[in-house]
């Protein structure tokens, strides 16, 4: 039990809107912002970019071992909604593949995204509840 503790308070589905709005607000270039689940090691991740004086959110998602079986459906999601994305190597010395789509300011449409990924993809419950950590900070 004290492990749950320490993940914060979790949020539920429509809640998760307020974080991706808290890293465009309050994250600085290159911010985070990872939801995940407790005891999962499936996660979503998005990043506050900034690029001459205009902030983006983009969500990345890894072509992990993990994440392996969902890659495609991610991408298949990506493609049928139309969405502006691209796949390259990330910037990490394993250079591991991600796949990068890009919001510009639109929160809607990312958390609209991150709930097909969360709810089609890793076919999580409606009903549960996500952690958040905003720049490896849990938020309160």
């Amino acid at each position: 039990m004290l492990w749950r503790g320490t993940k914060g308070p979790s949020r539920t589905l429509d809640e998760l809107k307020q974080s991706i709005i808290d890293l465009d607000k309050r994250g600085l270039n290159h911010s985070t912002l990872i939801i995940d689940k407790l005891f999962s090691k499936k996660f979503v991740q998005f990043r506050k970019l900034i690029d001459d004086g205009e902030s983006n959110i983009q969500l990345s998602f890894p072509n992990a071992t993990w994440s392996k079986e969902y890659f495609p459906k991610v991408l298949n999601i990506v493609k049928n909604d139309n969405l502006n994305f691209s796949i390259s190597q990330g910037e990490q010395s394993d250079k591991m593949e991600f796949l990068y789509i890009n919001f510009k300011k639109d929160v809607g449409l990312a958390h609209s995204v991150m709930a097909k990924i969360l709810l089609e993809v890793f076919k999580e419950d409606p009903n549960s509840r996500f952690h958040v950590l905003l720049n490896n900070q849990r938020v309160r």
